[in-house]
């Protein structure tokens, strides 16, 4: 069902493949504020996913929470056994997050760098969704992997890696393509105020779109 839409909005993007998740009642299934991992070299590309609720969501069973902006905060390495470098001010970005309440099949599209998250399912139904992943056509697909503590991994990847391997194992079968030191900047709390310092109008104007949005029924639906 990805195919027309991604091809009517798109230019040169190569779909990846994607997947259904089903959130059940109870904090079980809070997902707290991340990042998505890296999978292309973000010097050169972005990646992107495409998210579509299944059914309406809502803060009763868990809408998609974002940070306007946060994919703009510098550039950081992401991937299963990489630390998050926003792991000191998850509280903080609780605070700031707005919620997103969407119909069924409306999509939202965002690069996976925007910090995002969703809270618990409170109703008795499965909020089900799903999510479509989409790169540039000459980007080529890596997979990041911390060696040690300061220093990072970089393996060649591809599409099937990420469909149909365990890739929390780690990068198995992936061809070594360099490695590098890096340092993880952890965000304090002062370094956080000053990152969103600038987007508080940013906060309003989305909150107030949704507001509009949900009040006229405005919405684009592929089934």
């Amino acid at each position: 069902k990805f195919e027309r839409p991604i091809e009517e909005m798109f230019c040169n993007a190569t779909p990846l493949g994607g997947s259904f998740i089903a959130k059940g009642k109870g904090g079980h299934g809070t997902l707290k504020p991340h990042q998505d991992w890296n999978i292309v070299d973000e010097n050169k590309y972005r990646s992107f996913n495409i998210w579509v609720p299944l059914v309406d969501v809502n803060q009763l069973n868990g809408a998609i929470c974002i940070m306007p902006k946060s994919h703009l905060w510098g550039k950081t390495f992401r991937s299963a056994n990489i630390p998050s470098v926003f792991q000191n001010v998850e509280e903080e970005l609780w605070e700031k997050m707005i919620q997103l309440n969407m119909k069924a099949g409306e999509a939202l599209i965002y690069d996976h760098r925007l910090i995002h998250a969703s809270g618990e399912n409170h109703t008795d139904e499965i909020r089900l969704t799903t999510v479509f992943g989409i790169i540039p056509d000459e980007a080529k697909m890596f997979y990041y992997h911390q060696k040690k503590e300061n220093t990072v991994e970089e393996y060649e990847s591809n599409p099937e890696f990420f469909l149909y391997e365990n890739i929390f194992e780690g990068p198995v079968k992936l061809k070594l393509s360099k490695e590098f030191p890096h340092t993880l900047p952890y965000v304090s709390k002062t370094d956080f105020a000053k990152l969103t310092s600038d987007t508080l109008g940013i906060i309003d104007r989305v909150k107030s779109f949704f507001a509009v949005k949900s009040a006229l029924g405005i919405s684009r639906q592929y089934k």
